[in-house]
């Protein structure tokens, strides 16, 4: 009868331990498509972002699964670079007033992340503990991990994303304004790298004419003689939202600066607090001349 109770209690406790390593596995793959989903939740705010977001996650997901095919391998590695992502879009929105896209890949180079590190000296302690984190982790899910995913059929689903998120890119296209309201970090850059992807391929990198049939005249023997005294132009780019209504001495036409909607955030503009201009998010303006992103300023 003792004999009998032993053996019924180790049967029941490797059930337990296998249940519980089982449950533990399932977790795993779980846990990173979790936490994803409430990033969705707390940064795409329309139905259209949000299934670019879904679109995006599933094609970051299939692409790793059909080089490791592990799935929480996959889900871990494919929520570091989302969380990557979305901060660095919000660290970009906090700095220039725009959010992230494609066309960013195209300036990242060693350069870039000596200068954000300097400029940031802290990031370097974060990103190297972050690391240092993350490796035992992964390590952990994929010793872990018994699940594995044919390669063609991840890469089979990584295609349907890619279509599915080309043909929503396609019917609801990105109005260029929408990387200045904040928000939608991933599902703004999904979609944009469609539109740069589409672009490069139409028109190449610079969009120019096969060939110029017109030429120049010749202007030889000819003097430009002004009736008055030209005007000295200052042309200021505002590629980083600068207001120039700061610099002293500048004409402007009558009206030029933000329109808002928010009495409170024109009152923070009208003050010039730098403090105030952060808080950006929620609140739709538009410049005085939306389509000239430059100011022109005539000084004697």
């Amino acid at each position: 009868m003792r004999s009998v109770l032993l053996s019924f209690g180790q049967t029941v406790g490797r059930a337990a331990l296998f249940s519980g390593r089982r449950l533990w596995r399932h977790k795993s793959v779980l846990i990173p498509h979790l936490v994803a989903f409430a990033i969705m939740g707390s940064t795409e705010s329309t139905l259209t972002a949000m299934a670019a977001f879904l679109l995006a996650w599933g094609l970051l997901n299939f692409l790793w699964l059909a080089l490791l095919r592990r799935p929480a391998a996959a889900a871990m590695l494919s929520l570091v670079m989302m969380t990557v992502l979305v901060l660095l879009s919000q660290l970009k929105y906090q700095v220039l007033m725009m959010t992230a896209s494609f066309v960013d890949l195209m300036i990242i180079d060693t350069d870039t992340v000596t200068f954000l590190f300097t400029i940031f000296p802290a990031l370097r302690w974060i990103v190297a503990l972050s690391a240092i984190a993350f490796v035992p982790l992964l390590a952990l899910a994929w010793r872990l991990d018994t699940i594995r995913v044919q390669r063609a059929t991840a890469f089979s689903l990584a295609l349907l994303c890619l279509g599915g998120l080309t043909a929503l890119a396609k019917h609801s296209p990105m109005e260029p304004f929408v990387a200045y309201y904040g928000g939608n970090h991933v599902s703004n850059f999904a979609r944009s790298g469609v539109d740069a992807v589409s672009e490069l391929m139409s028109h190449g990198l610079m969009e120019s004419d096969p060939g110029v049939a017109e030429r120049l005249k010749s202007v030889e023997g000819s003097t430009c003689r002004p009736a008055t005294k030209p005007p000295h132009i200052i042309l200021v780019h505002d590629e980083s939202s600068f207001d120039i209504r700061m610099a002293p001495g500048i004409k402007l036409p009558s009206g030029y600066g933000f329109s808002c909607l928010s009495t409170a955030r024109n009152a923070a503009f009208s003050s010039k607090a730098p403090a105030a201009r952060a808080g950006t998010r929620n609140t739709t303006c538009s410049r005085a001349f939306p389509r000239a992103r430059s100011a022109a300023s005539p000084i004697s």
